[in-house]
């Protein structure tokens, strides 16, 4: 006889469609923490969450892995740096040793580190007056790595009629 009823409520419930949210009266929704926090079917949303500067500074002075995502690609990209086509090998000699003087692969090898944590550049720089026009012979005389939180904007140019728009 038990067995007879186990049957019956088993084919009674396999009969019956889900409830939705909407049918489930109010007070017994909130026993059941249905649609809150709680539910399993709404507790997880994706969505973008943008990191400051001392979030990306965190994770990467905290977390070797992320040091090595970061450093190993940057590595990577300079450890056989570059040949030369198309000079002589006293141009070619010249090259070398200017890059060797300012130390430009270990300051690309920064500013690629600092890409991969959000943005990098290099900022380079001759001798004399930015207004002047560089002469031939000028040597570079600084190269400077800095972070995309060291660079800004004092006016950008946002009249697509005039020159230089964009910049």
């Amino acid at each position: 006889m038990a067995d007879r009823c186990h049957r019956g409520a088993a084919q009674a419930h396999s009969d019956e469609r889900p409830a939705r949210l909407d049918e489930i009266p109010s007070h017994l929704r909130h026993l059941a923490r249905t649609g809150t926090s709680r539910d399993a079917r709404t507790s997880y949303t994706y969505g973008f969450v943008p990191l400051t500067q001392q979030d990306i500074a965190a994770a990467y002075s905290g977390s070797g892995l992320l040091r090595k995502i970061c450093q190993i690609p940057a590595l990577d990209m300079v450890r056989e740096w570059r040949t030369w086509n198309g000079l002589e090998a006293d141009q070619v000699a010249k090259v070398y040793a200017e890059e060797k003087r300012i130390g430009l692969v270990g300051l690309v090898r920064q500013a690629e580190v600092l890409r991969a944590l959000g943005g990098g550049a290099l900022i380079m720089g001759l001798p004399g007056s930015p207004d002047q026009p560089a002469r031939a012979t000028d040597k570079l005389a600084f190269v400077h790595v800095v972070s995309r939180w060291h660079l800004t904007f004092d006016r950008l140019q946002d009249n697509p009629t005039r020159e230089g728009f964009g910049e």
